[in-house]
């Protein structure tokens, strides 16, 4: 293929009967899968009868445990010997959700049902996210009650082509951004832990009302609220809107999903914390336009609330420009490239970035897609005069989202703490 260096190796998977040394694992990844959307639907989370119906079911159902690395990430339980056969469960940890592992685990049992010509049903309580999933793959809803949806699948001569369809996500334009962006994500532990770290420093709650101004994915969003934090996610970008609204269904406590950008906030939201990383406050590329931005922020946080800003330090990068490297990702039957680069307009102070991803099957190149985002230049003077403008207090530089020391911007991202005014 010639396009980059290959990354991780293929998304192998194994699947294994459960025993009874798994009985308080899979109890526990239940109580995580579940637990929200029972909450949800009934009202409460009754631990000793949800205990009590796992048990029956351990007992009574094949359950196979998912297995990467010889490391549990999931569990699957199928009633074959049922007719039509039963899909019982499909459940992963929180990190292995929204990385195709679920897709290709329902895609095998309904690959293995096509193949002896028999019917699926399955049963899941209403407003559960993996309905759109279900869908995907063909499975569509027959009976539906105030709590629960009955889905139904039968084998058919477009079967296999809606599998396909399913396993193909970069043939879909609606998808394929979102999907190669999940690929390619990078951990969002440096920025959890500045986040944690602000909290603690400025006196914050414990757990914060905070709003995410650029959330991308969701990959902060999520494990915030896992922790407690009371999260908004701000949708601006059409691509990702789906994802996003499916990741924020799925958190263990739920998250407002606006679609809009800083727009949509008001003085009545009172946040603790707002993040705008990835350059979440420089897509406005009139200095107007960002101080107007900046003021929305401020006005929808508490006193004393705090705003953490980061992007890319334009002068490290023009200083110390080089070409990014391109990576390549294995995804089932696909090898994935990305190419990145960007660019800069000194005139306009505009800073490009190209993402290219490129899809080859069997050594064949079966798509290719481009998405740009434009950023004005960001420097900490101009980031300074923004922010004063708009009613921010004093600000705290960081070297680096890794960093705990107030220092100097000296490296290839800019990270800046204000506080709003009391």
């Amino acid at each position: 293929m010639g396009r980059g260096t290959v990354g991780r190796p293929p998304m192998i998977h194994r699947l294994r009967p459960a025993e009874s040394s798994d009985f308080d694992w899979l109890l526990d990844l239940r109580r995580t899968s579940a637990k929200r959307n029972v909450e949800r639907v009934f009202g409460h989370w009754d631990e000793a009868a949800q205990r009590a119906r796992f048990t029956q079911a351990f007992a009574r159902q094949a359950i196979e445990v998912v297995e990467i690395d010889s490391q549990p990430v999931g569990a699957v339980s199928v009633a074959w010997d049922s007719d039509p056969v039963i899909l019982d469960a499909v459940e992963l940890v929180p990190q292995w959700q929204g990385r195709g592992l679920g897709t290709r685990l329902v895609h095998d049992v309904l690959l293995r049902l096509l193949q002896s010509e028999q019917a699926l049903e399955l049963t899941i309580l209403r407003g559960n996210p993996a309905q759109a999933l279900y869908e995907r793959m063909g499975i569509h809803p027959t009976v539906q009650t105030d709590t629960h949806v009955t889905m139904r699948w039968d084998a058919s001569i477009r079967t296999q082509a809606t599998l396909d369809a399913a396993m193909s996500p970069w043939a879909d334009p609606k998808r394929r951004h979102a999907w190669a962006q999940r690929l390619f994500d990078t951990s969002p532990e440096a920025e959890l832990g500045l986040a944690q770290f602000v909290v603690g420093r400025h006196g914050l709650p414990e757990c914060p009302r905070a709003v995410d101004v650029a959330p991308g994915l969701g990959r902060r969003v999520r494990p915030l609220a896992r922790q407690g934090w009371a999260m908004t996610a701000l949708s601006a970008e059409p691509t990702l809107h789906g994802a996003l609204v499916r990741l924020g269904a799925m958190a263990a406590v739920p998250v407002d999903v606006r679609q809009g950008d800083v727009s949509s906030l008001s003085e009545h939201d009172q946040f603790d914390l707002a993040l705008a990383f990835d350059g979440g406050l420089w897509t406005e590329l009139e200095h107007g336009a960002r101080v107007e931005a900046a003021r929305r922020v401020r006005q929808a946080l508490r006193p004393g609330g705090v705003l953490i800003v980061e992007g890319p330090n334009t002068p490290w990068v023009l200083h110390s420009q080089r070409e990014l490297p391109t990576r390549t990702e294995v995804y089932h039957r696909a090898a994935v490239s990305w190419l990145p680069a960007e660019q800069h307009d000194f005139h306009d102070g505009v800073h490009e970035r190209r993402d290219t991803y490129v899809v080859d099957v069997g050594g064949e190149e079966v798509a290719e897609w481009t998405s740009r985002r434009r950023l004005a230049a960001m420097d900490l003077p101009r980031l300074r005069l923004t922010l004063a403008e708009a009613g921010w207090g004093e600000l705290e530089v960081f070297h680096h989202p890794d960093a705990t020391t107030v220092g100097r911007a000296t490296g290839p991202r800019l990270v800046v703490v204000a506080r709003a005014s009391s």
